[in-house]
């Protein structure tokens, strides 16, 4: 596959520049921190520039999750770009890759550029009395896909 460039600045997040801090996110030692007892903060966001119709690469760490999501919800760590697209959700940790299609921007059915909010977020479902939840995101990286190579060997 070949890829644009970065799309997303400060992926790595050496500083929390280029980011809006929702309630509950800190920047820690090169990490985006959530941490939440009780409720549920906000997001992280960071508006991209994006063309549609496309794919793109989503990909990013997840190195570690404490406390516990509710119990019977859907709770998962949410990742989407605010127009007509895909998005992820994930509940470990791990190093995660997705293609993401967007097939428009901002109103209308027929693709479009413009500027999207990129989010990650924790699902929303209501807190009960104990709950904690804690989780780190880094080295997020957007890349617009702009060929697909077929595999010659099979």
């Amino acid at each position: 596959m070949i890829l644009g460039p970065e799309i997303i600045q400060n992926g790595t997040f050496d500083t929390s520049d280029a980011w809006t801090l929702g309630r509950g996110w800190s920047i820690q030692n090169g990490l985006a921190v959530f941490d939440v007892v009780n409720d549920y903060g906000q997001g992280i966001k960071q508006t991209v520039y994006l063309t549609a119709p496309a794919y793109y690469l989503l990909s990013f760490r997840i190195p570690f999750i404490t406390g516990q999501f509710q119990p019977q919800s859907n709770n998962s760590i949410d990742f989407s770009l605010m127009c007509n697209a895909d998005y992820v959700q994930v509940k470990s940790t791990g190093i995660f890759q997705f293609i993401l299609q967007v097939r428009s921007i901002g109103e209308g059915e027929g693709g479009g550029e413009g500027n999207v909010i990129f989010m990650c977020d924790l699902t929303k479902t209501p807190p009960i009395e104990g709950y904690t939840v804690s989780f780190a995101v880094d080295n997020i990286s957007l890349r617009k896909i702009l060929s697909f190579q077929k595999n010659l060997n099979g």
